[in-house]
């Protein structure tokens, strides 16, 4: 390339720190892990130079093309980049460069777009249109551009910030065209590692000939906190075998802030048969071996609970039913977001202490089992105790024992005087 030129490399290869994404399974919400707030700052070591910079939000907005958008500025003033983060996605729109005393202005239309607010792992964006560059002491000129971002999955890393859970994306920009007869055709890679409300923790540039990193060293954004309690109660307790009950789990929100992407996941006791679950606002989904429900959000102060139902194991048992409550949001107390429940399973419908296989009356508690007809069924659920054809109540209502056989009697007696 012609030296005189040479300013337009910038506009590829100057870092965009400040772009993120969203922490939930595999699909995320890019606004709330880009913390685009006036004031917001993040320290950076470059890797060979060890030269440090920081990149801060600037208070206000710039109207570019109608959007109001939020600037991001180097501590030296080198590098401003104008985004927005919001329903529609991370979107860049404008960025300033100065470099050896020439200020170059690259306003991109349409804006180009960094992933899209609800985004999940594997998924590309692409898009492309014209940068308008204007360089001080060279003009305004009409450039193409293109660009790829790739949300390329999750990653444990460690900087000397601290160690971060992030998600890692990969942007391919490509800026061409000619300018004055001398042809442009440059190409930048960034792979960015963006950490669950904090932003940009890392990042490494390549254009071809060389490699650089940068690490966060220092930030001042404080991710929010959400304090999260989850409870459950089981119904009935003790529970007939293969008779129904419920479980309901609640989740209370002691803040400060306002809780996104809850998650319970239900481990099931064994024996159990799924009947449904479900609660105003959750989503449950059975697994085989659990229920997990997904509530959107959940305010600071706020509870929420829902219910599963179940059938119980057809033999008398004890079976415990555990659960657990996460969120996307920080939550700085784990130690109240696990429980469980124990239930009895019992086989004895009566509560009389008799099983309900060797009960002679097993729905009428009847613990002495008296039979006095001995005709297997206990005198509690017999109509007919004495078996002598007449219903109790009707030898009640005629002044006759229930319980002895009159008919029977009477007969012992003769029997006896005959012989």
């Amino acid at each position: 390339m012609d030296k005189r030129y040479q300013w337009i490399l910038p506009l590829g290869l100057c870092a965009v720190f400040l772009t993120n994404i969203a922490e939930a399974a595999t699909c995320f919400y890019l606004p709330e892990y880009f913390p685009l707030k006036s004031g917001n700052s993040w320290t950076f070591r470059n890797i060979p130079s060890s030269v440090t910079a920081t990149m801060s939000v600037l208070p206000g907005s710039t109207f570019i093309n109608g959007v109001a958008t939020q600037a991001v500025q180097t501590s030296d003033n080198s590098v401003t980049t104008y985004q927005t983060n919001d329903a529609n996605g991370i979107n860049l729109y404008r960025r300033t460069v100065n470099i050896g005393g020439i200020q170059i202005i690259a306003t991109f239309n349409p804006r180009v777009v960094r992933g899209a607010a609800n985004t999940c792992i594997g998924d590309v964006e692409s898009n492309s249109g014209t940068a308008r560059v204007e360089a001080s002491g060279y003009g305004t000129y009409t450039l193409s551009y293109t660009s790829q971002s790739y949300i390329e999955g999750q990653e444990s890393v460690s900087v000397p910030a601290g160690t971060y859970e992030t998600i890692r994306i990969r942007w391919v920009t490509r800026i061409f065209g000619s300018i004055d007869g001398e042809a442009i055709n440059d190409e930048l890679t960034e792979v960015n590692w963006f950490a669950h409300y904090v932003g940009p923790v890392k990042q490494q540039l390549s254009d071809g000939f060389s490699t650089q990193t940068n690490q966060l060293i220092a930030t001042n954004v404080t991710p929010p906190t959400a304090n999260l309690a989850l409870s459950i109660e089981d119904n009935p307790d003790p529970v007939q075998a293969g008779d129904q009950l419920q479980y309901h789990l609640n989740v209370f929100n002691a803040g400060p802030s306002n809780a996104t992407n809850l998650r319970v996941t239900n481990n099931l006791p064994a024996g159990v048969t799924f009947v449904n679950a479900g609660g105003t606002g959750w989503n449950c989904t059975k697994t085989p071996n659990n229920v997990t429900c997904d509530l959107p959000n959940l305010s600071s102060g706020s509870a929420s609970d829902f219910a599963i139902t179940l059938t119980a194991p057809s033999i008398a048992t004890t079976i415990t039913h555990s659960a657990v409550v996460s969120a996307a949001t920080l939550d700085p107390d784990l130690s109240n977001n696990t429980v469980s429940e124990t239930t009895i399973i019992k086989q004895d419908r009566d509560d009389d202490n008799v099983i309900d296989g060797a009960d002679n009356c097993p729905t009428v508690a009847n613990p002495d089992q008296a039979d006095t007809d001995r005709d297997g069924t206990g005198d509690a659920c017999d109509s007919d105790d004495d078996n002598d054809g007449m219903s109790d109540q009707d030898e009640l209502t005629v002044g006759r024992n229930p319980l002895v056989n009159e008919s029977a009697v009477l007969l012992g007696i003769i029997n006896s005087v005959l012989e």
